[in-house]
């Protein structure tokens, strides 16, 4: 077997299918095996570079054939820039072969393969976003029932608190079946909000020891699970080239739509993670509520910004600041500090 050689894995749950391709992209090999003997193949090859798609237990394969097989690079492909290089119809070897070529570009985007610390950090936010959507769920649930019977209570935590007083001034109008169900719904409540309080107390302790979580506190309105969410998405900053590429990563820049040298921009892209995105949009209009409570560089100019500027594009706008204040912090692992910031920005725009 020669020795520069491409295997493109198409991962599964139990089967795995492999194409083999030398420096000429010639297929020379196709293998059918179980995941138990993915590695032990591996083993039995030459020096290669191997092209998986990034899918549910990728980060696990990439990090055992790290592990078992040193001689191979890995590298994690996003399937959407895998199905151009499929030639035909879809089945397993044909999406092995077009992963096979597809890594070889060398101006493919890769996936950048998470560590045990940040995917451990994302599998509890991924368990506490379903906690708290579940919240939601039953609160919503609680006050559609008592809507049937005209008995109407406000939105927010504290109108639920006091649903017990408002189950005895509506006596008349509710049965003791319903009312048993909603008391029984409002303790499914509670559960729930003490089981996010004891998943927010471990990823709190799971990340104590990480200097970059801390430091992502200090940026104003950013809280611990912006912070761990930056931390577990944000896996290898050093591969953005700046802040304004890690913002464009999380769909934070306008849409482009470039024809004929005329540029038009429209709303924001809304790529990468809803989530992350979400959460720093969060962060940004809390910063515009306390713009007049601090008077530090960063709230300024978020308020010069909402006198020019829509809500919601200054809003957007704060957000983008945020992510690229983030990045910096991760990428060089220094401390908040908007007016160093504010300067290498001016340095940056004057080369």
């Amino acid at each position: 077997m020669e020795r520069d050689t491409i295997i493109g894995i198409d991962l599964a749950k139990t089967t795995m299918h492999a194409v083999v391709m030398n420096d000429k992209c010639r297929i020379i090999e196709k293998k059918k095996m179980t995941r138990n003997k993915l590695i032990e193949w591996l083993t039995q090859k030459k020096e290669s570079l191997i092209g998986i798609e990034a899918c549910c237990g990728c980060y696990y394969w990439a990090r055992e054939i790290k592990k078992q097989c040193p001689q191979h690079t890995v590298k994690i492909i996003s399937p959407q820039h895998v199905v151009p290089y499929r030639k035909s119809q879809k089945n397993d070897y044909n999406d092995s072969e077009a992963i096979a070529e597809a890594v070889q570009k060398e101006n493919m985007r890769f996936v950048d393969a998470k560590d045990e610390m940040q995917l451990t950090t994302q599998i509890v936010l991924r368990h506490r976003e379903l906690l708290v959507g579940q919240k939601t769920q039953l609160t919503n649930q609680i006050r559609g029932f008592l809507m049937e019977f005209g008995v109407y209570i406000n939105k927010g935590r504290a109108a639920l608190r006091s649903i017990a007083d408002v189950l005895w001034k509506n006596r008349g109008k509710l049965n003791s079946t319903i009312v048993s169900l909603i008391l029984d719904k409002y303790r499914d409540v509670l559960k729930v909000e003490l089981e996010v309080e004891k998943i927010e107390r471990q990823l709190n302790a799971h990340l104590t020891k990480n200097p970059k979580y801390k430091k992502l506190q200090s940026i104003p309105a950013i809280g611990k699970i912006t912070a761990a969410s930056l931390i577990a998405m944000c896996t290898n900053p050093s591969s953005y080239k700046n802040g304004r590429c890690f913002a464009a990563s999380i769909g934070l820049v306008p849409r482009q739509h470039t024809t004929g040298g005329k540029p038009k921009l429209g709303g924001i892209t809304k790529r990468g993670n809803k989530t992350l995105r979400s959460l720093l949009a969060i962060c940004a209009q809390s910063l515009l509520q306390t713009k007049c409570k601090r008077n530090d560089k960063l709230r300024q100019w978020a308020c010069k910004l909402l006198y020019t500027k829509h809500r919601s594009v200054a809003v957007i706008a704060v957000a983008n600041k945020l992510a690229r204040i983030a990045w910096r912090i991760l990428a060089s692992d220094c401390d908040y500090d908007y007016d160093n910031h504010y300067n290498m920005q001016l340095q940056a725009v004057a080369a």
